[in-house]
């Protein structure tokens, strides 16, 4: 019997309704999981928020250390006003504790925009009591 790497490299047609039926895997086309292919043999990924967040749970189901590190600084260096609350919802879902951390300091730096429209940022209160704690420290090793 063959390895299934070797079937995969023997096989010339490239229409996909050929293999409908021979794939196992039901997120094997997805444009995640091809990208992840592509890091896997370029070691390169040019990310954006919602491959970054998509990709980030793919790297991690298959233990790719390195591209989940790639997918947090991402993550980390691109937080935004329009998307900081998904993060916080995938963060919470992931346990990502360098991305938290990250959107934490965010709101830190952005809490007087957030503050005036709390009805459009619901941020969690276990976010609200974290940054003040992260506040009142700052403020005692001054």
């Amino acid at each position: 019997m063959k390895e299934s790497h070797s079937v995969v490299i023997e096989v010339k047609d490239t229409n996909i309704e050929t293999f409908k039926g021979f794939l196992s895997l039901p997120f094997l086309i997805s444009y995640v999981f091809l990208v992840l292919l592509g890091f896997l043999y370029e070691n390169e990924v040019e990310l954006t928020e919602k491959l970054a967040l998509d990709l980030y749970q793919l790297a991690d189901k298959y233990m790719q250390s390195d591209l989940l590190g790639l997918c947090e600084q991402y993550l980390c260096k691109n937080i935004r006003l329009d998307s900081f609350i998904s993060m916080i919802e995938f963060v919470e879902r992931f346990d990502v504790g360098p991305v938290r951390d990250a959107i934490l300091e965010f709101i830190i730096e952005n809490i007087a925009t957030i503050k005036g429209n709390q009805a459009e940022y619901k941020v969690p209160e276990i976010y609200l009591w974290e940054v003040a704690f992260r506040v009142s420290q700052k403020g005692t090793k001054k």
